[in-house]
């Protein structure tokens, strides 16, 4: 079975793509939560095998997810069954190249659409490390409330519930300060970093200091949160999300009008990945 999305290719996960996976999982930020410094070669060819035998079995599991616009593997998300608790899991893991793009949410919605009208399980279930936010974040946009927290192989973890006969309303987010249900609305930063991938040290501290004061203006009420950042290709990417998307730009836009990176454009999406866009270019 293979499910299809705007951007991504989810197909089986099966032994024929160990080798690609194993090179996403020698990033420690990746492996962090998802098994750490147990993760190795031989450890993924047999999660792997496992993932290929609960296709076989169950007619679900976890996708290999292909990104369109490449074509090449940029990690897992599928379910994966917890016999000893008897529930399924909606889990992932994709490479740093590949986050903060909303495609762990794409992804994650399609195998959430496909469960609620394939399987006569309650609810999916994800197990997310207490300290692993960005997946905690997901996991709220999603619809997951925090059901229990429990152990696995003597780690503590938290064990969220997202219930599948129930109806789901689109796009909705908790905010993580309030736990109050509100729109996915998403506010995008792109800032030149001039002719180094990277940018230069001067140019990252620029970048740094103006998340550090958007974080600032959004603590200070209900607009929204700050979620991360991507470097790389010569740009600076900053995410931000909120129940508005107008309200929250028009706070920040003072300030990054400030900010002396350019050329430079804000993204506002008043919705889910997926969501027709607006692109502001700042002066």
């Amino acid at each position: 079975m293979i499910l299809e999305t705007t951007r991504l290719e989810l197909v089986p996960l099966g032994p024929e793509f160990a080798a690609e996976l194993w090179a996403i999982y020698a990033d420690p930020d990746v492996a962090r939560y998802v098994g750490g410094d147990s993760l190795t070669p031989e450890s993924t060819l047999a999660q792997t095998e496992r993932c290929a035998r609960e296709w076989a079995e169950r007619g679900h599991g976890q996708s290999a997810v292909i990104w369109k616009k490449t074509g090449q593997l940029i990690g897992r998300i599928g379910l994966s069954a917890w016999p000893e608790w008897r529930e399924i899991e909606l889990g992932y893991a994709l490479s740093r190249s590949a986050q903060g793009h909303g495609l762990a949410t794409e992804g994650a919605q399609a195998w959430i659409d496909w469960a609620r009208n394939n399987l006569t399980d309650d609810y999916l279930t994800a197990v997310i490390h207490p300290d692993n936010a960005p997946s905690t974040r997901l996991t709220h946009r999603l619809g997951f409330t925090l059901g229990r927290k429990d152990t696995v192989k003597g780690t503590a973890v938290n064990v969220y519930y997202l219930p599948l006969n129930a109806v789901p309303t689109p796009a909705s987010t908790p905010n993580p300060t309030s736990g109050c249900a509100m729109p996915e609305h998403a506010v995008i930063i792109n800032l030149s970093l001039g002719e180094e991938h990277f940018g230069s040290v001067k140019a990252r501290e620029t970048v740094r200091a103006l998340e550090h004061d958007l974080a600032a203006i959004l603590d200070a009420g209900t607009l929204g949160y700050f979620d991360g950042d991507e470097f790389g290709g010569g740009e600076a990417v900053t995410y931000l999300y909120g129940p508005n998307a107008d309200n929250l730009y028009a706070a920040i836009e003072p300030r990054l009008q400030a900010v002396p990176l350019r050329p430079a454009h804000v993204t506002i999406r008043h919705g889910a990945p997926g969501t027709p866009e607006r692109i502001c270019h700042l002066r």
